[in-house]
């Protein structure tokens, strides 16, 4: 198993997806560490570039990882997949841009605006999504 260092965004969102299938909600991280012990021991990395790597290696077997650093091993003939839990997964966005060229400027900028509206980027790791089924 390959985890990202706990400086990384994406070792955060795995805690809390820990903290809330086996703790009391998602900000239970005392619980998601608690769990994390459990898998001891295992490979770190701090940038999904070094997980694939050791996916690609066959260092580690199974890691959640960027989607699109999956894309692009797949786009290269990676023999590997992305599998997502029921339970769904915690997300964010990193960044946001819009081409110059683009078509539908006021839909881009009203997109950024509502996760600005949100405050996504001023409250720690709030949920806030626009994606719902």
């Amino acid at each position: 198993m390959g985890l990202y260092q706990i400086g990384n965004a994406g070792a955060l969102l795995f805690l809390r997806l820990a903290a809330k299938l086996y703790g009391s909600g998602d900000m239970d991280i005392d619980t998601a560490f608690t769990k994390l012990k459990e898998l001891a021991p295992f490979t770190q990395a701090s940038w999904s570039g070094e997980v694939s790597t050791s996916l690609m290696r066959g260092d580690i077997a199974i890691a959640p990882v960027d989607w699109t650093e999956i894309l692009t091993l797949q786009d290269k003939g990676a023999p590997v997949e992305i599998v997502v839990p029921e339970e769904g997964v915690l997300a964010y966005e990193q960044s946001f841009n819009i081409v110059k060229s683009g078509a539908s400027k006021d839909d881009a900028h009203a997109y950024i605006n509502y996760h600005d509206q949100c405050q996504m980027f001023r409250r720690t790791w709030r949920r806030c999504s626009t994606h719902r089924r």
